[in-house]
């Protein structure tokens, strides 16, 4: 039961398909919307909330949860949404497949020792999407770079390297880990200014991993598993265990927060939905792992030939492009998610609090 998600969390996650409107407007639903839905399995928490709300972002109001701290509902595959009005408002209420089964049949049970399955609950996101970024991908700073330990050579003095190959590591400490996660140097990730920007880190590329055979210097490992042929220089790191959540809260941030899009996974200039953005704000600028940002295009510059001015050219103002949602935060640069897309997402593009 424990790993079954609240009312809350699904309440929050209706900010997705939608940027923030003004409160004192009157929610306003979808065209076309479910009286009644029935949770299925392969729904996530994002696909109903993208159902009923066309500004989503005012969840609270919807649910009528503002003040309530409504934890013990919990929603699963075959659970009820019903759409209801409420002093002229529309609710959402939820209705277990549990409760609804026992409305329809009383049983009498002795008293004993019962084993119940309980349908999981529906995730907040297809977890597949960020799973390689969540337990693989990592960002290097610059100090972490140039303090860690690196391949110096192998066993049998072979330059391509792969499992069950002995190599030579230069720069670990006696006694430390066990375990180690080999990292190539990839892209150099810089801000975003008319200069070229400051470098914020370095990705790192992941290649494999290793165990320690004996710590010296250099130091003895073996390769365990690779994802590419591992070489002399690339990065050997602990392997130190995280905890992960795979069902973030989508949530504002507290804060005003200011970047920019500064690279992109699996593309070269432009990506859309469920594709993996990297942006120029971290846990020093106030990121957090959840927080969702909106996109904005800036407005092109465009001749205005009607102009009598010898200066002619206009910026036409800027759009929403889409949102995305945070899930992996490093010091200035974090992972995030795009989860609605209007457009194309590229680089430079504005993030923001919504």
């Amino acid at each position: 039961m424990k790993n079954r998600l609240s009312l809350a969390l699904l309440a929050m996650t209706l900010i997705l398909p939608g940027i923030a409107s003004a409160q004192d407007e009157a929610l306003v639903l979808k065209s076309r919307y479910p009286k009644t839905y029935t949770v299925k399995e392969g729904d996530t928490l994002w696909s109903i909330a993208a159902l009923y709300l066309r500004d989503a972002w005012r969840w609270p109001e919807l649910w009528n949860l503002e003040g309530q701290d409504d934890t013990s509902r919990m929603i699963s595959p075959g659970d009820v949404i019903t759409l209801k009005t409420d002093n002229g408002q529309p609710r959402l209420d939820i209705t277990a497949a549990q409760a609804r089964s026992e409305k329809q049949v009383t049983v009498k049970l002795s008293p004993t020792i019962r084993e119940q399955d309980v349908a999981p609950a529906i995730p907040s996101v297809a977890t597949e999407q960020i799973q390689q970024f969540l337990t693989r991908s990592t960002v290097i700073s610059e100090r972490e770079l140039e303090n860690s330990a690196y391949i110096l050579s192998s066993a049998d003095n072979r330059l391509m390297l792969g499992t069950g190959d002995q190599i030579y590591v230069k720069g670990l400490t006696p006694g430390g880990s066990a375990r180690y996660l080999i990292y190539r140097q990839g892209k150099t990730y810089y801000d975003v200014d008319e200069k070229g920007g400051d470098e914020l880190g370095y990705e790192g590329i992941f290649i494999g991993e290793a165990v320690i055979d004996k710590f010296g210097d250099p130091s003895t490992l073996v390769i365990t598993k690779t994802t590419r042929e591992a070489q002399y220089g690339d990065r050997i790191l602990p392997a130190n265990p995280e905890e992960f959540d795979l069902n973030l809260v989508p949530r504002a941030p507290q804060t005003n927060i200011q970047g920019n899009i500064i690279s992109l996974f699996d593309s070269v200039s432009r990506i859309g939905q469920y594709q993996v953005a990297v942006l120029n704000v971290g846990v020093h600028e106030g990121v957090e792992e959840g927080h969702l940002l909106s996109i904005k295009r800036g407005g092109r510059e465009v001749d205005d030939q009607f102009s009598s001015s010898f200066f002619s050219g206009t910026t036409l103002p800027s759009s929403d492009a889409g949102a995305v949602m945070v899930f992996r935060a490093y010091d200035h640069v974090s992972y995030a998610l795009v989860v609605k897309a209007l457009t194309d997402i590229r680089l430079a593009d504005a993030v923001s609090t919504p």
